[in-house]
């Protein structure tokens, strides 16, 4: 997950460089002559890249981890069913006893049911194995 993260701010970097390349009337100093009187648009259409470049990298490293996280939390949700164990977001685990909409009904202790909210239910639970619990 990490070098992924630096896979992309390599890539960022790599495309930052290249608009550099393209565009080095932006990176470099113009000249000190008389300032002349611009536009709207041409202002506009200076500063452009540089926001669409803030943009991309806002989209890439914030907002598409964090679809494809909500999107696998809705199919586990959706995919849950009676008897699966689970772990939820403050740590305890408990078999599904019931499903219903918005809520999932968790057995936590035999004859114990707590119901919680599905935004709370984190992943199924899968027991190491070779590792015995501490008494």
């Amino acid at each position: 997950m990490l070098i992924k993260r630096y896979r992309y701010i390599l890539r960022i970097w790599q495309i930052s460089v290249c608009f550099l390349v393209l565009f080095p009337g932006l990176a470099l100093a113009q000249e000190a002559a008389t300032p002349a009187k611009r536009g709207f648009f041409e202002v506009f259409m200076q500063f452009l890249p540089m926001f669409l470049m803030v943009w991309l990298v806002f989209y890439f490293l914030v907002i598409r981890p964090q679809d494809r996280k909500v999107k696998s939390h809705r199919e586990l949700v959706e995919n849950l069913k009676k008897g699966e164990r689970v772990v939820t977001s403050s740590g305890i685990i408990g078999r599904v006893a019931g499903i219903e909409k918005g809520y999932i009904l968790l057995e936590i202790a035999q004859g114990v049911k707590v119901k919680f909210d599905t935004a709370h239910i984190e992943h199924r639970y899968e027991p190491v194995e070779g590792k015995t619990p501490k008494k």
